[in-house]
């Protein structure tokens, strides 16, 4: 079966379900806007609606997709953070990425199932020490196997590929393509 169309005083109106589906796209969108500081067009999620946190600053980029089907993903920034997401990234589901300073994710890159972004390590590794919030880049075009747990402070070239699980606490540089 088709999609019916409904017919008033002459005028061709939509379906009942193509209005769901508008209705729906308008929600997330109003949504990812209420939350968020600054959100570029066609930006959309798939699944289970992200936990987004922003005392500080979250901008995503044009054309992002965040997938939750599998667990929500989680985007939080403190009030001195801040996340930004460029155009055409894909957030798998349960990802988690948590800014104290900044994370920066270039445009283009795809981070996989259960991801672990955090800018701040929560805790000191010696007692007389307070932890450090040492901000996050991440660049163009890479993909983060499943899994991946980023560190604080660390740089990941345009091009690169983190293996799933992995555990990065040194920068990685840019590839050739």
């Amino acid at each position: 079966m088709g999609e019916q169309v409904i017919r008033e005083k002459g005028k061709a109106l939509s379906s009942p379900v193509s209005l769901l589906k508008r209705g729906a796209r308008a929600y997330r969108r109003w949504f990812l806007r209420r939350r968020c500081s600054a959100v570029g067009a066609n930006c959309m999620w798939h699944g289970k609606r992200p936990k987004i946190t922003n005392s500080g600053r979250i901008d995503l980029g044009d054309d992002v997709r965040i997938r939750g089907v599998n667990g929500r993903a989680s985007l939080m920034a403190t009030k001195t953070g801040s996340i930004q997401i460029g155009a055409r990234a894909f957030l798998n589901s349960g990802i988690f990425i948590y800014s104290n300073s900044a994370v920066s994710i270039g445009e283009g890159c795809l981070i996989g199932n259960g991801c672990y972004i955090s800018d701040f390590p929560f805790h000191a590794v010696h007692c007389d020490q307070a932890p450090l919030s040492r901000p996050i880049t991440i660049g163009r075009n890479v993909w983060l196997g499943e899994g991946c747990f980023i560190m604080p402070g660390v740089t990941i070239g345009d091009h690169s590929v983190v293996a799933a699980r992995s555990v990065v606490f040194e920068d990685i540089p840019a590839t050739r393509w």
